[in-house]
């Protein structure tokens, strides 16, 4: 009787050896109030935590496209995108374990800083620190039935959605600080992140990036003493004609929506400005800009660029 053998089967190779176990620590997300208050909405020390899954506005805002389109041609022609405001979803568990009292008091203190008339600041911060924010205006969700009572049970689940008029998330400003010194000498006596700039010379070769995904704007801050100012990005200038004593501040803000110099008191001073002034300079996302700054003939003041990053996604 013949005998059957299995085909030979040479035996799998060796698995590589696994790779370590990595600690992983994501984002951590604070809710910074209108009212001075900051909730941590991941730990569990606030008695207020986001809830696994089902959180949105972290992501990519809605955009809406424009397009031509012709009888004659196929397809369309596109004629450009606008981001519409973001809006945003919170599963968030409120729980307290000492008394009913107890819980109401730390519901009320939370479900304040979702008045809708104000704004809070939603915070991201990444596991290397970076940091995004988003202003968020409450629109809804706190007024859910309720199937027992949340006192006695010491918890309950909020599906609170947001919305941002503003739709991106911004970083942390970057700047640029100049101060006036009585030497030539072209030391950096200010400390880091200061540059030294001498009364009536113009200073050009410092630059401001923008790490970005869409093109942002610089603001300026000047702080007297300073006998006039000439400042700019690029090939854009700002001339500020008029001087500026000890303890006074000139702010110059340049965003399309609200292009206007406002001194320390909020006096707007925007019509004093040269007549040639351009508040437009735009840097471009991922790129850098040339700064130039040039400050009268006093000493002691200074002038500050800053820029806020904004970026589609909180990282």
């Amino acid at each position: 009787m013949p005998v059957i053998v299995a085909p030979y089967t040479p035996p799998p190779p060796a698995l590589a050896e696994a790779p370590p176990p990595v600690l992983r620590q994501g984002f951590r997300h604070t809710l910074l109030g209108w009212d001075g208050s900051e909730w941590d909405l991941t730990g569990m020390t606030s008695g207020v935590v986001l809830v696994e899954g089902g959180v949105r506005g972290l992501g990519m805002p809605p955009v809406t496209h424009y397009r031509d389109q012709s009888p004659a041609l196929p397809g369309s022609r596109y004629r450009g995108t606008r981001v519409e405001d973001r809006s945003g979803f919170w599963p968030v568990f409120v729980y307290h374990d000492d008394t009913e009292q107890d819980w109401i008091d730390l519901n009320q203190s939370f479900t304040k800083t979702m008045r809708p008339t104000e704004i809070s600041t939603w915070r991201v911060i990444q596991p290397d620190a970076a940091t995004r924010y988003l202003d968020v205006r409450y629109e809804g969700g706190l007024d859910e039935p309720f199937e027992a009572d949340p006192s006695f049970r010491g918890w309950a689940l909020h599906g609170i959605t947001l919305n941002a008029e503003q739709p991106y998330w911004r970083g942390d400003a970057i700047l640029r600080l100049f101060e006036t010194a009585p030497t030539s000498s072209g030391k950096n006596f200010g400390g880091p992140g200061v540059i030294n700039i001498f009364p009536g010379v113009t200073f050009d070769t410092a630059s401001i990036s923008n790490p970005g995904d869409v093109p942002a704007r610089v603001a300026w801050v000047l702080r007297g003493p300073l006998e006039s100012a000439r400042v700019g990005v690029g090939s854009k200038m700002i001339d500020v004609p008029f001087q500026l004593f000890a303890g006074e501040v000139l702010t110059i803000y340049t965003e399309p929506d609200l292009m206007l110099a406002l001194d320390g008191d909020g006096v707007d001073r925007t019509d004093e400005l040269g007549p040639t002034s351009d508040l437009s300079g735009t840097i471009a996302p991922g790129s850098d800009a040339r700064l130039s700054v040039r400050p009268g003939s006093a000493v002691g003041g200074s002038i500050e660029a800053s820029l806020v990053p904004l970026y589609y996604m909180a990282f």
